[in-house]
């Protein structure tokens, strides 16, 4: 079960967080989970890597309460994904396939014209299609 989503801007400020409304007294670990695994994706960008260039950076922290995976866009956008770590149903194929459908509606939400680039989102399209997810 996906507990929360947080979306990075390419300087790493916050742009869009949402936490599943059953664990929102948890609100401040998710975050602090979200930001160490950020921490996770600067030390490997800093690795020089010969595997190719992939948007899904799969499990990047887990412990007894949270399992976090990472998704890194093109534009250095990065999404954070945390789920409860006592659900074993969250396979990688699953979570990868996640973050395409949330890259597209991200996508969608950035190209609004409208739009103010590194602005926290307010549309209600990328809420609803989080809110299926939590």
């Amino acid at each position: 079960m996906v507990l929360a989503l947080s979306v990075l801007s390419k300087d790493k400020s916050l742009i869009y967080f949402q936490c599943s409304s059953e664990r929102i007294n948890e609100e401040t670990a998710i975050q602090m989970m979200a930001y160490s695994a950020l921490d996770v994706l600067d030390e490997w960008e800093k690795v020089p890597s010969n595997r190719p260039q992939e948007l899904f950076q799969g499990c990047l922290l887990f412990n007894n309460t949270y399992k976090v995976f990472g998704y890194v866009t093109n534009t250095q956008v990065n999404f954070i994904l945390t789920y409860d770590a006592s659900d074993s149903s969250n396979r990688d194929q699953d979570v990868r396939m996640l973050f395409k459908k949330l890259h597209n509606h991200y996508v969608d939400e950035v190209s609004n014209p409208f739009y103010v680039p590194g602005a926290f989102f307010t549309t209600t399209n990328f809420k609803k299609f989080v809110n299926t997810l939590l």
